[in-house]
């Protein structure tokens, strides 16, 4: 291979003289200027002397080298270059061959013993003080006139000093002839015979030769920055371009495709603009510069493996685009699904993809410095080129969670197709006009089958800035309101457009309904109209879960399971006999003839049911009600337990089971690893509706999604000085009641193995370097301070119990219990201070879903949780005036309520409390997070889904934590605090500011626990949904003190444990930052319906009657004043035990 000639970087070249002042005798010999390097040489006598010179400055240069030849290949080379120490190394070597396929595709040359000319360092001619530096060396004359030479140049120094020191690859090189007939001036005096040495390292002496003719160089005291050639420039170019059309514009064009398809109906447009528009010139001209600059170098075409992948890429390009034309001009207008080229072109091109990302960090990585000898880029290249893959993939992978709902758009798309023949798009609605050519008003039907809960109908091409109808049954009627958003949250109620039924052509039956409507005005709003003379495209979404209130047009309502676009003709449905269908004499979707009647229909009535009556009514089967209910019918009382939900466990009759290949009958809240999951469903139907923050509204309540973790409870947790009125401290009398049902375990799976255990060793050589013990934590439930354990949980079997797999068992098996799930409370109903029922939504079960109590002597016990009783008190006129007052404008709610001279003024939702919590997430590089727990449900580890659907061990038979400890902390106001850590793999919610290993996260979550002061506020808005209206956490600065103490002590020795990095906070942020702005609750809601002694600052009494009623009680974890010490489970069934007992021993009752 010939080295191509470079062109010089200096601004003037001159000869070499190898002469002084004093001596002007002429030579014969030449000189040569290439890119950053001089070469100059004198024959005298026998001998030629070649001097190599460089305005480089001695600090910044590696080595300098001459060969013998046209090419590095065989050509025997003389290599010199200055050392630390101001002594300069000659070494004679040769390379063997070049291997293009080899990394890198260069050879070293290696030290010949016996070169074929052997070289003398000449000393006395060599200089490395100045503005430039010069290495002079004399070989015995070839006799040639021309002499056909190669030079190179390295700014990487040797790795030694000896001449067989390992040399790094050449910044510059190049190829020239040079002609030795030149004249030139000849040697100094005595320099033909000055000392000089073989291959070996001499030290330079005073040198009396003048500096080449070159322009000045750097000082040394100055970094030396080696210009760019041409073809570097060009390589530089090539890589910009490359990596903009291959990294950046071809995964934003996938991107918007995967994410924007099934919002915008412009997706495909933009989609081949950016990767034919952008991505394309990029590419193209890309891949241009690189062949034209590797043909410039002369080093070949496609010789390593960047070349050839690089050529693989722009071939794939080509065909990926022309694979994406043909599918998009020759896809079937009846097609009936997806088809199968479809999945090619997606999966051809993520592939390219990847493989471009994988290009792109070969050539920066590798390939840069192999091609040109200059040092890899900067460490920030590399590190944002791994954070926006991981920006890539991550969208991605949020990208396809919406699959779902593409694949319901498209084959509904297919489906109404089908139906239409390809014109209206949609079997739910057609709109006749009046004559107008600007109509104000149309009629529009809605058919939906009866699983629809609800029907939306977007009168423009999307849900945002448009006219919204909204549609649902209640009954044997439909319900509707005109609605409107700007952004993708619930729509709100707008008025100024008219909703009218016609209720001829309305009905509901056992498999559809179906809402004829007038609607007057709705053709514009503001912001936005319809085409009512031409093509309109509209937007469809329904839902399978009911809204909040169906009766009331104004309920609140949860997301659309599906949705989608069609194209609508509304140029032909315009009739100037249009009165003839507000009537419904006339279908929309037929021409009218004739004006018609509709004769009267009769409805028979039938007998009047009532429904069965109790004594006593518990209200939501959770933590505490179904273990309230299951000792009210062990006691032989007749118990209704209701829940407005259905079934969790596959024992209480849920068939939610996951989709893993090995099958299972248990399911999503069976599975104690599953827990992660719950917050990332596709239809989370097992979160209450109306409560903003998560609350399960299922059987099982809380204790059927949470992280199942279990502590007994202290005695402080009871104590009067965490708010609990005297008679209440019973721990050690009613615990046991509990654990003989509900026992704990740190060994949930069935092999008695610890699984994912890496997190636990982690923090305990945090916690045993700050003397704290460990213990088995249950064993020794008062012992809560510098403790740390394994997590206890309600798991036998390596299944979830719980009250469900325990109590509510024993509670099914007696004739006087009875459990009626799907059926929601609406209010108590009382006169005055008596209740004699409740009122649900439930009709079918008679008396227009009032249940009875058996007399006057029978109980209605409220265990809906902190929000939803409190939400039921307010709606049965129990409560603060404020939320009386939001209720009693609701109509729904206002239909249940007693007169407002019945009201009773209580605290509800006044003296919330809730764990204030501050997440600390590190890495460790023993730790697996397994995977963050984000595939679990749909693509879990497929040995660890098989070891537990075998036989219920491994990772899956225990929820996420893996440890927990305590500590307690005294504090300024003269109160003892608890703060509780609990550890699990994996992290969330948290921006990273540097670079951190993901996959080996973890996070340390502090919670302040028993001694709190801080306070808040729930309540309810106008959409009757719970909320909160003040938040409990830190509002007392005592709490924030001991909190970020209790992080500060924690944090004092993890730089003690070798490999431990704390990502958040970050090494900038303090803590008291950190926990002003991370700070977050626990969702272990207390103290909404506080127990106490007087109803000034509680709402139940000590029996947990609510005060100014006879016969109405709270028990669930709104009467509890203070904070558990751990998790509130533990502690609720104990105050469950204690206060149904409290109930049964009360006189007056059934």
């Amino acid at each position: 291979m010939r080295i191509p000639r470079l062109p010089s970087c200096f601004l003037g070249v001159g000869l070499l003289a190898l002469s002084s002042s004093q001596q002007v005798l002429a030579a014969n010999g030449g000189s040569f200027c290439g890119n950053m390097v001089c070469v100059g040489a004198i024959i005298s006598g026998s001998n030629t002397y070649y001097s190599l010179n460089t305005t480089v400055p001695f600090s910044s240069l590696g080595w300098m080298a001459v060969g013998f030849g046209e090419s590095m290949v065989g050509s025997p080379m003389v290599i010199l270059w200055p050392n630390s120490d101001g002594t300069i190394t000659l070494s004679q070597r040769e390379a063997n061959g070049i291997h293009f396929q080899s990394n890198p595709p260069h050879s070293e040359p290696q030290v010949v013993a016996s070169p074929p000319r052997v070289a003398s360092l000449q000393t006395s001619l060599s200089s490395l003080t100045g503005s430039a530096v010069t290495l002079t060396f004399s070989v015995p004359s070839s006799g040639q006139t021309t002499e056909s030479m190669i030079y190179a140049m390295s700014m990487r120094k040797p790795t030694g000093s000896g001449p067989s020191a390992t040399l790094q690859q050449h910044n510059v090189n190049g190829a020239f002839d040079l002609d030795l007939t030149q004249t030139v001036a000849d040697l100094p005096n005595g320099s033909s015979s000055a000392s000089g040495s073989a291959t070996g390292t001499a030290s330079p002496t005073s040198s009396a030769l003048p500096l080449p003719t070159q322009s000045s160089g750097s000082s040394n005291n100055q970094p030396f920055v080696l210009p760019y050639t041409s073809t570097e420039k060009k390589f530089i170019a090539h890589g910009v371009l490359s990596a903009l059309g291959f990294c950046f514009f071809l995964p934003i064009g996938v991107l918007q495709a995967r994410l924007l398809r099934i919002w915008w109906s412009r997706w495909f447009t933009t989609h081949w603009i950016v990767q034919a528009g952008l991505a394309g010139p990029c590419i193209v001209v890309g891949f241009a510069l690189a062949v034209n600059a590797v043909q410039e170098s002369g080093t070949g075409h496609f010789g390593d493996k960047h070349m050839i992948i690089g050529l693989v890429l722009f071939l794939l390009y080509v065909c990926q685009a022309l694979y994406g034309l043909v599918i998009h001009l020759a896809k079937s207008p009846d097609r009936k699904r997806r088809p199968i080229q479809n999945y090619g072109h997606a999966i051809l091109g993520l592939g390219l993809i990847v493989l471009a990302l994988y290009q792109v960090w070969l050539g920066f990585n590798h390939e840069w410095s192999t091609a040109t000898g200059r040092d890899k880029p900067k460490r920030g290249v590399r590190i944002f080129w791994i954070i926006w893959v991981a920006v890539l993939g991550a969208a991605y992978v949020i990208g396809l969670a919406l699959l779902p709902k593409q694949y319901k758009s498209e084959t509904r798309s297919i489906r109404n197709r089908e139906k239409s023949g390809g014109l209206t798009g949609s079997d739910d609605d057609v709109h006749p006009m009046a004559a107008s050519t600007a109509p104000t008003e149309f009629v529009g039907e809605i058919v939906a089958p009866i699983a629809a809960k609800w029907v939306g109908w977007a009168l423009g091409s999307g849900m945002n800035n448009n006219l919204l109808l909204v549609a649902w049954p209640s009954g044997n009627s439909v319900v509707a309101s005109t609605r409107y958003t700007t952004g993708y949250t619930e729509p709100a109620v707008i008025t100024g457009y008219t909703l009218t039924t016609i209720t001829a052509g309305t009905s509901v039956n056992s498999t559809h309904w179906k809402w004829l409507f007038r609607c007057q005005g709705c053709t514009s709003w503001t912001g936005g109209s319809m085409v009512t003379n031409g093509v309109q495209v509209f937007g469809w979404a329904y839902s399978t879960t009911p809204p909040a209130t169906p009766s009331n047009p104004a309920s609140s309502f949860t997301e659309h399971d599906d949705f989608g676009l069609w194209g609508h003709d509304t140029a032909t449905p315009h009739y100037s006999n249009y009165n003839d269908f507000l009537d419904g004499s006339v279908s929309p979707g037929t021409t009218p003839t004739a004006t018609s009647s509709v004769p009267p229909s009769t409805t028979s009535v039938g007998p009047t049911v009532s429904a069965t009556p109790y004594d006593y009514i518990v209200v939501g089967a959770g933590a505490a009600g179904i273990i309230v209910a299951d000792r009210l019918s062990e006691a032989g009382k007749k118990v209704l337990l209701i829940e407005r939900g259905g079934p969790s466990t596959a024992e209480t009759g849920g068939t939610d089971t996951p989709p893993w290949p090995s099958k299972t009958s248990l399911t999503r809240f069976d599975i104690p690893g599953l827990f992660e999951g719950m917050f990332a469903g596709s239809n989370p139907y097992w979160w209450c509706d109306d409560v903003l923050p998560f609350a399960g509204c299922l059987v099982g309540g809380g204790t059927s999604i949470n992280g199942l973790l279990y502590w007994y409870p202290t005695d402080a947790e009871f104590a009067t000085t965490n708010g609990w009125p005297s008679g209440w401290q019973q721990v050690s009398t009613y615990l046991p009641k509990v654990t003989a049902r509900l026992p704990s375990t740190d060994t949930p799976s069935t092999d008695g193995k610890r699984y994912l255990t890496q997190s636990y060793d982690v923090v305990k050589s945090i916690l045993t370097k700050q003397n704290y013990q460990e213990m088995t934590i249950n064993n020794g439930r008062d012992q809560k301070d510098h403790v740390f354990g394994n997590p206890a949980y309600y798991i036998q079997g390596g299944k979830r119990t719980g009250p469900m797999g325990t109590y509510l068992k024993t509670a099914k098996a007696r004739s006087n219990f009875n459990l009626m799930t799907y059926t929601k409370v609406l209010s108590v109903v009382r006169n005055g201070a008596q209740i004699t029922g409740v009122q649900t939504n439930n009709t079918a079960i008679g008396g227009n879903g009032i249940i009875p109590l058996t007399s006057s002597k029978g109980r209605v016990i409220l265990a809906a949780g902190a929000f939803g009783t409190s939400k039921l008190l307010f709606q049965s006129g129990i409560g603060p005036s404020d939320m009386l007052a939001i209720a009693a404008a609701d109509p729904t709610a206002k239909k249940y309520m007693p007169p407002s001279s019945q009201y009773i003024n209580l605290p509800v939702g006044m003296n919330v409390k809730d764990n204030p919590s501050v997440n600390l997430v590190f890495t460790h590089p023993t730790v697996d997070d397994y995977d963050n727990w984000a595939p679990i449900w749909s693509s879990p580890r497929t040995a660890d889904a098989n070891q537990y659907v075998s036989n219920q061990s491994g990772v899956f038979a225990a929820s996420s934590p893996r440890s927990n400890f305590w500590r307690v902390y005294g504090a300024s106001d003269g109160k003892t605090r608890y703060v509780q850590g609990t550890v699990h793999p994996g992290s969330c919610c948290f921006t990273p500011t540097y670079p951190y290993n993901v996959s080996a996260q973890f996070t340390v979550t502090m919670y302040l626990s028993t001694g709190l002061t801080s306070i808040g506020r729930i309540g309810i808005d106008a959409s009757m949904r719970s909320r909160i209206i003040t938040n409990p956490w830190l509002t007392d600065p005592v709490d924030q003190t001991v909190l970020e103490q209790s992080i500060t002590d924690f944090l004092s020795t993890y730089k003690q444990v070798p490999g431990l990095q704390l990502i958040s906070p970050d090494n900038v942020t303090s803590i008291h930052t950190h926990v002003t702005n991370k700070v977050d609750g626990s969702n272990h809601w207390t103290g909404s319906t506080k127990i106490g002694t007087s109803s000034s600052n509680s709402v139940v009494d000590t029996n947990t009657k609510v005060w100014n009623t006879n016969n109405l009680f709270v028990v669930d974890a709104g009467i509890m004043p203070g904070m558990p010490t751990g998790n509130p489970q533990g502690a609720i069934f104990t105050m469950a035990e204690m206060a149904v007992a409290k109930i049964l021993a009360l006189s007056g009752g059934p």
